[in-house]
């Protein structure tokens, strides 16, 4: 997730290499488990938008569901990937596998004011 958001451009193809957009074109991707996807968080104006200002109008449960089809080789790597995109500090304490995710979601409680997490 953190490696589409980092770089100032990024160019998306489709696999028949059709061009389909950038980063600045769509404010923000999120990678599916066949390849990427256009994730739409708002209906977004061709105007440059902050990251930060994208990022709010997404719900958490929608940021939580760009890792779900993620695979990584340490379970906890999941959530790590998504610290960035909550804004969120945590040490990283590998081995910890589930248990990061229950951090995380104790986290986005503290900072974010979005209920979907509760439920």
């Amino acid at each position: 997730m953190q490696e589409l958001i980092a770089p100032s451009v990024v160019v998306f193809y489709e696999r028949d290499w059709d061009h389909v957009g950038t980063k600045s074109d769509l404010a923000l991707w999120a990678l599916s488990g066949s390849g990427p996807d256009v994730v739409p968080c708002s209906h977004l104006s061709r105007q440059e938008r902050y990251l930060s200002e994208v990022l709010e109008d997404c719900s958490v449960a929608q940021r939580l569901s760009w890792a779900s089809r993620r695979k990584t080789t340490r379970a906890e790597d999941a959530v790590y990937c998504l610290l960035g995109i909550f804004g969120v500090n945590l040490p990283l304490l590998y081995g910890e596998g589930f248990r990061a995710f229950v951090r995380l979601h104790e986290e986005i409680i503290k900072i974010l004011n979005d209920q979907f997490i509760l439920a």
